[in-house]
């Protein structure tokens, strides 16, 4: 914002004055000119700070205080000359601010198809099915926004189960078993099934696959827990920003799918009633108009 600032009032950057940062952030990198900035080291600390934790997990001793020494990241800004590397990466931000846009209307559409895939179901049998045609007619549609084709969404049984008995769910932790309502692993759409909670996901893993890494998100509607989506080798969700969004709009289809439900149930509980005489379970006078006469009307 200084160096634009500074352009708006005609100065020139590096020519008229110097600007530098302190945080290195990946726009420091990026922008024209490239901003000199402070290398602190983030992903070095990142990776000893998770080794430390798993090495206490482990019992080890603490470390103590660790200090990490910070680095000059030259750039233009100060009349420096940069690499021919950090030009193309600065090159290929400026590319993907066409790019970028047009990802995300397709990441609008996928959201809107999600939002389809959920309306109107009369039970989860059908939102898995849909979820199945929506990856099978247009994978694109999903694919755009994912690294890997192999996802799944497990919802909580007791979820599942309050549609029929109207309880209020879960509001803390998982219940035993989990309802994996869409699973696709290597872009096939698997069969709906329960699995013990225990195992989190349904088996991904190949015998001759190299390490992968597995994110969890879960899925909650307020307090209720609705359930947790397994993405796999899926980064592009957390750098592209899209994981919060594509979780945001499951969860609120998987509750627009169980007052689907509930509706269906509820309305096919009123019609019973209302062609039933209520003390003897026979047909009433409107039962008698809406099934007896259409097939004295089939014999004639």
């Amino acid at each position: 914002f200084v160096i634009l600032f500074l352009g708006m009032m005609g100065y020139r950057i590096p020519e008229d004055t110097i600007v530098t940062g302190f945080d290195n952030v990946i726009s420091a990198q990026t922008y024209n000119p490239i901003i000199t900035t402070v290398d602190r080291g983030w992903e070095k600390r990142s990776y000893e700070g998770m080794k430390h934790l798993i090495d206490l997990i482990n019992g080890a001793p603490k470390r103590g205080i660790v200090k990490h020494e910070s680095k000059l990241a030259i750039g233009e800004s100060c009349g420096c000359t940069v690499s021919d590397e950090i030009k193309k990466k600065q090159a290929n931000f400026i590319n993907s601010a066409y790019t970028i846009p047009s990802e995300r209307t397709m990441f609008d559409w996928h959201l809107s198809a999600i939002d389809s895939v959920t309306s109107g179901v009369k039970d989860f049998d059908e939102v898995h099915d849909r979820f199945a045609v929506l990856f099978d007619d247009d994978p694109q549609i999903g694919y755009q926004m994912y690294e890997s084709d192999t996802f799944c969404i497990c919802l909580d049984e007791a979820f599942v189960d309050s549609v029929n008995d109207n309880s209020p769910g879960r509001c803390l932790g998982y219940g035993n078993r989990m309802d994996v309502v869409f699973a696709i692993r290597d872009g096939v759409p698997l069969p709906r099934q329960k699995i013990d909670t225990s195992y989190i996901f349904p088996v991904f893993e190949k015998p001759d696959e190299g390490p992968n890494t597995y994110m969890i998100s879960p899925l909650h509607a307020g307090s209720l827990v609705i359930g947790y989506a397994v993405f796999k080798n899926q980064f592009s969700l957390i750098n592209m920003f899209y994981l919060n969004t594509w979780v945001m709009r499951v969860s609120d289809g998987m509750m627009r799918a169980k007052q689907s439900i509930q509706m269906g149930i509820m309305n096919r509980r009123l019609d019973e009633m209302s062609i039933n005489d209520e003390l003897s379970g026979l047909l009433n006078r409107k039962g008698y108009e809406k099934k007896a006469i259409p097939m004295l009307q089939k014999i004639r």
